[in-house]
């Protein structure tokens, strides 16, 4: 049987251990799984296209240590609008799913928005 990650439309994004730990906190606290607040923040970046930002302000990895944030977005097409997208900015799904993670945890955007730190935008 396949694991999750290794399913044609699962997405993911690898995070340090800390980061991994600190995510799936967050998202716990927003009341959802990090799956789930991953494909939030994953759509989110289909719709508003930061990746060139991104890829700016965060120094890009390839994966493969610490952990792998994974989700299974119900959306048909997602995976593939998602790794498309990232091509367009020259980086991997895995990549560019990773710059996506790293950033809610540096500006807890869907958090805010949900009023937990404060005025949402």
């Amino acid at each position: 049987m396949a694991t999750e990650s290794e399913r044609s439309d699962a997405i993911g994004g690898w995070l340090s251990d800390d980061d991994r730990a600190e995510f799936r906190e967050y998202a716990c606290k927003i009341g959802i799984s990090g799956a789930a607040l991953a494909t939030v923040i994953w759509t989110r970046e289909l719709y508003q296209r930061r990746l060139g930002d991104l890829k700016v302000r965060f120094e890009t990895t390839t994966g493969g240590k610490g952990g792998r944030i994974t989700a299974r977005p119900s959306r048909a097409g997602f995976r593939e609008d998602f790794a498309a997208h990232a091509e367009s900015f020259g980086l991997s799904p895995d990549a560019a799913a990773s710059l996506v993670l790293r950033d809610e945890l540096e500006t807890r955007w869907l958090g805010t928005q949900l009023g937990l730190y404060g005025e949402s935008t």
